[in-house]
């Protein structure tokens, strides 16, 4: 059955529950059938990619463009090294592949490797190559939906009629040979099966007719979508995830094991609780104490570590007092995936500085597993720490995508945020996951911010008059909505939505930062605390100027001076005596009526308020 877990949990969710936070598997045009690249370009051996020190798209000096594959750090649990490649129902623009069947399976992505010259080596002058130099090409893959606990998957398992493809192309004939393939199975079947998540591949070149200046290879794979109606539900599906591609001459068949000492997962962030927050409220308090980064030795046998150590620099690349960590040696046993990574720890000593409006901190991890290191490329990693003007829970990158079931009710979603000192929220960036056929889009919402009832949501303090609606500018991109009018806010406060209507919105979920005990949901009229491990890639943004510059072409344009604004106790309206001065809050409940030019707003809560006056409106801004 297709995807039998969610529709399990959708089942109970609207039999059982009045309300249920639901996850949907990620990210469909004719079958694709890429022709090969011929021309002077031609990759020599070794050819090698473990996707660890780039993102996005297929690195253009081995792979051809196109073809809907993109690279994360972060996808794939436990990948050999940091970073996989991934195939799954997307195409290279972020949408899902259209035209295709519900639930018959379609070929979807492609990742294919730029001509690579297996006809001669030139690295001593031109010598023939022949079946006996044994060249081969192995791999690692996984199906994407992760393992164990069903609250902590990532991403979706592809089922039995999906399929993962490898293909040569024989230049001699013009065409493309299968050479190996796997039906759809779920990463639990392959621990229980043989122990790992990830499985070993090798093949072998057999014969002569891929001995040519022009062959390729290219990964392949078909995908069937979930036979649901709900709507915003049926979305990115079926994920393969592919690492450590080596194609070279003198292979064994037998031996996978290699000296490489490598970093397996992206770094952490540098704070404690955020992957990123507003300058403006950054305090020392919010650094985090220590940080673990695990490792991985890939070869048979242990190996030192010669050093670890992290640093955190400037953009100029100055380094920040206090930002050299300690360096770290110690021997690493061959990796077991039973027996998890070797992690090392670091305690941080240094602080951000504070009082300044934007600042981002290159941290960079580098780890030295000695001379007979074979690839270099996976023992740095970079992460960039950003204290700019909003905060954010996730890490940029969506593996599911989130919503609330509801048998009739308007679902609410909610994070929760606090603030050092008093500032002035602006907007919300959002990003949704296309879904099939557009469903979320139809699913209209209100941006709400609410303040702090004893550790849940309260009071609504700010909501949009005008409804919106999902939009999208590709893969992992936010869109933001801009608040109809500032609102100031301090302490702890939730910003999120109020849906117009039932359904699955389908809002991205990175699953690799857990902020579920910040995140609220209501359906019902009653608010509970997420037990979903990840991340809601919402992230308010905050900042007086931006307000400011929303609010004075707003006043002009109107025809109606109010002054001063922002105001704090005597307000001036250009206007008649006799003229009524009417002021509504920003859920348009009116809290002041009077005739006259002046009025005060001492007093008042803080925030956006609209004057109206014979007939004209303004916005006024009370701090």
């Amino acid at each position: 059955m297709k995807n039998l877990f969610y529709i399990l949990f959708f089942c109970i969710a609207c039999c059982a529950l009045p309300a249920q936070e639901v996850l949907t598997p990620l990210r469909p045009v004719l079958p694709l059938q890429s022709r090969p690249t011929k021309g002077n370009v031609r990759i020599e051996l070794p050819f090698f990619d473990d996707f660890s020190d780039y993102l996005g798209t297929p690195s253009l000096s081995r792979w051809k463009q196109g073809g809907g594959a993109f690279v994360s750090p972060s996808f794939a649990r436990c990948a050999p090294t940091i970073g996989s490649v991934t195939l799954d129902a997307y195409n290279a623009d972020g949408n899902l592949y259209v035209n295709t069947p519900t639930t018959e399976p379609f070929a979807a992505d492609t990742l294919t490797s730029l001509p690579i010259r297996l006809d001669s080596a030139l690295a001593f002058g031109a010598q023939a190559r022949s079946l006996a130099d044994s060249i081969g090409l192995s791999f690692y893959y996984m199906p994407g939906g992760g393992y164990g606990d069903m609250w902590k998957r990532i991403g979706d398992s592809p089922d039995h009629p999906d399929s993962l493809l490898l293909e040569f192309y024989d230049a001699v004939h013009d065409q493309w040979n299968l050479v190996w393939s796997t039906a759809g199975i779920s990463a639990d079947s392959l621990i229980a099966r043989t122990g790992s998540p990830w499985q070993y591949v090798y093949v072998g070149i057999d014969t002569d007719v891929y001995l040519t200046a022009d062959f390729q290879f290219r990964f392949r794979n078909y995908c069937s979508l979930d036979n649901t109606v709900e709507i915003g539900f049926v979305e990115n599906s079926d994920q393969w995830h592919i690492d450590y591609v080596f194609l070279n001459d003198r292979r064994q068949r037998g031996k996978k094991a290699l000296f490489d000492v490598a970093f397996v997962q992206q770094p952490p962030p540098m704070l404690q609780r955020y992957y990123a927050m507003p300058a403006r409220q950054f305090r020392g308090s919010d650094m985090a104490v220590n940080i673990e980064v695990p490792i991985t030795n890939l070869d048979a046998t242990t190996h030192a570590i010669h050093d670890y150590h992290y640093r955190i620099t400037y953009p100029d690349g100055s380094l920040l007092p206090g930002g050299d960590g300690v360096p770290i040696m110690d021997n690493i046993d061959p990796y077991d995936w039973t027996n998890s990574y070797y992690w090392v720890h670091s305690d941080i000593h240094c602080r951000f500085d504070t009082g300044v409006s934007f600042k981002k901190y290159v941290v960079t991890h580098v780890v030295t597993g000695g001379g007979g290191d074979s690839y270099r490329s996976n023992d740095t990693m970079r992460f960039v720490q950003y204290l700019e003007n909003y905060y954010a829970y996730d890490d940029g990158s969506a593996e599911n995508g989130y919503g609330v079931t509801s048998q009739s009710s308007a679902p609410m979603i909610a994070c929760q945020y606090d603030l050092h000192v008093e500032d002035t929220l602006t907007a919300v960036a959002l990003y949704f996951n296309k879904t099939r056929a557009g469903e979320n889009e139809q699913i209209g919402f209100y941006i709400t911010v609410w303040e702090d009832a004893g550790g849940t949501p309260g009071r609504i303090i700010y909501q949009d008059h005008e409804m919106r609606f999902a939009m999208f500018e590709g893969l992992n991109k936010f869109v933001m909505y801009r608040l109809e009018s500032p609102i100031v806010v301090s302490g702890t406060v939730y910003v999120g939505i109020v849906q117009s209507g039932a359904g699955i919105i389908n809002i991205g979920f990175d699953r690799n930062s857990n902020a579920s005990q910040y995140m609220y949901y209501n359906v019902g009229g009653a608010w509970s605390t997420s037990y979903l491990e990840g991340s809601l890639m919402m992230r308010p943004y905050f900042g007086l100027q931006a307000s400011m510059q929303q609010i004075m072409p707003i006043v002009s344009n109107q025809g109606l001076r109010i002054f001063p604004n922002p105001a704090t106790s005597i307000v001036y309206v250009d206007c008649p005596t006799t003229s009524e001065v009417e002021i509504f809050d920003m859920c348009g409940r009116s809290v002041f009526r009077r005739q006259g030019t002046t009025f005060s707003v001492a007093g008042w809560r803080k925030g956006c308020y609209l004057v109206k006056v014979d007939g004209r409106m303004a916005r006024l801004l009370v701090r």
